[in-house]
Order: structure tokens, then sequence, then C-alpha cells
């Protein structure tokens, strides 16, 4: 969730984009199974307007909410793997372009609801919004994950596909660190990984790198210069 250039913003702007992309990885993720929990199994849990908006969108539509949002998801992903590799901007173009023409013939065709398409176009923003395209790859795989698991279990199939995704992360290691580092930490330990974490410390204010970093190492080079 960290890119260079945070680096050289303040750093009121700096936590401002962190926390934007660490809603837009909940989005990536749980958006698409999300809507397919609320409109399968709990419409009763919707605003009265809002349910009857559902359904007016939804009419007409042959498909089950399950199918639609995998219809779309599945399209979009065709679209993003053909632009990959299409040559230059010509391939970004291929994916807004066919995007929007495919959901609007989808649409049109009533294979799926307006909705859906606003639900799909939301989530591939908020994939995009990430700055690791390596990492959004794992986002990509746990995102039908999740709508499999609302698919057959509604709210208690999305709450216990993200309990799941968690209790995973917490129990990685890399190199001997806790991947979730510093959420997972030792009993009464404060890190100070925080400091460069979801809010960014002002540069003054991190004197010292994360605990396993070597031993003698912890201190920054301009504070050990000025220790000297």
């Amino acid at each position: 969730f960290q890119a260079s250039d945070d680096y050289y913003n303040r750093w009121e702007i700096t936590t401002f984009v962190r926390i934007l992309r660490y809603m837009a990885a909940i989005i990536s993720i749980g958006l698409p199974g999300f809507y397919v929990a609320i409109a399968g199994f709990h419409p009763e849990v919707l605003p009265t307007p809002f349910l009857l908006a559902l359904i007016s969108a939804r009419e007409g539509v042959p498909f089950p909410v399950i199918v639609e949002v995998l219809l779309m998801e599945l399209s979009f992903e065709l679209l993003r793997e053909a632009g990959i590799r299409l040559p230059g901007q010509l391939g970004g173009t291929m994916g807004v372009v066919g995007g929007l023409i495919v959901g609007q013939a989808a649409v049109d065709a009533h294979l799926v609801s307006t909705i859906v398409v606003i639900v799909v176009a939301l989530t591939a923003i908020a994939t995009f919004s990430i700055p690791n395209e390596l990492f959004t790859s794992a986002f990509r795989l746990m995102k039908f994950f999740l709508i499999m698991m609302c698919a057959f279990w509604g709210l208690y199939g999305f709450f216990l596909g993200f309990l799941a995704i968690f209790i995973h992360l917490f129990y990685l290691e890399n190199y001997g660190v806790p991947y979730a580092h510093p959420m997972v930490e030792e009993k009464g330990k404060l890190s100070t990984a925080f400091q460069d974490f979801m809010v960014r410390y002002p540069l003054k204010r991190m004197k010292y790198r994360p605990e396993f970093t070597k031993e003698g190492a912890r201190v920054r080079q301009k504070e050990e210069q000025d220790e000297k």
C-alpha cells in the first residue's frame, strides 16, 4: 500500500491517500460479494426507495444475481487481460472502451442490470487505485472467493470469508517477519512501524526503522550523523 512518491508529499496528503488505498482494497475484494449477499439473501436491510430501484433495475433480467455478477466480472477480467497484450496506449483504450460497450450492450440485452455494471466498475476503479500491480492479482482472486461465499451463505459468508482471509494473513510470515506487521505484534509491545503505516508521520519524527531491522541500523542516517 506504500508508494515511492509518498515520501515526496506532505504527511497529511500521504496519510489521506493511504487511507483511500486501504478503503479501495476492501472495496475491490468485498463489494461484488456484498452486493450478491444483499440482493440475493438480505434485501430487507435496504431502504425502501433503494430496494424499489434495485427491483426496477433487475426487471427483465433472466439470471440470478450471482450469474449477473460473475458474467460481468469475468467479462471485465477478459478485457483487462486483452488490454495487457495489446501494444502501448491501445491497451488502456481497449479496456475502457470495451468495458463501456460490453456493459451497455449487456444492459440493453437485459443480460445484467445497471446496478451490477456500476458495482463492477467501482470494483475495477478500486483495484487500479492500489499501486502494486502484482499485489492486486491476489485481490482479484479473493474477490471471486468472497463472491462464492456470499452466493452460498449471504452476509454470513461475507463476514466468514473476511475472517478467513484475515486469519490467513495473520499466520503468514515473510523471512521471519509477520506479514501483517505491525498489526501483529508481541503483547504489550508498541511497534515503531506504526509511524509509517496507514498514517505516515512527518519525516522529522521518523527517527527509527522497524524492529526487524538488523542490530545497530535502526537509527536513521541523519540521526546517526547528529549523534556523532
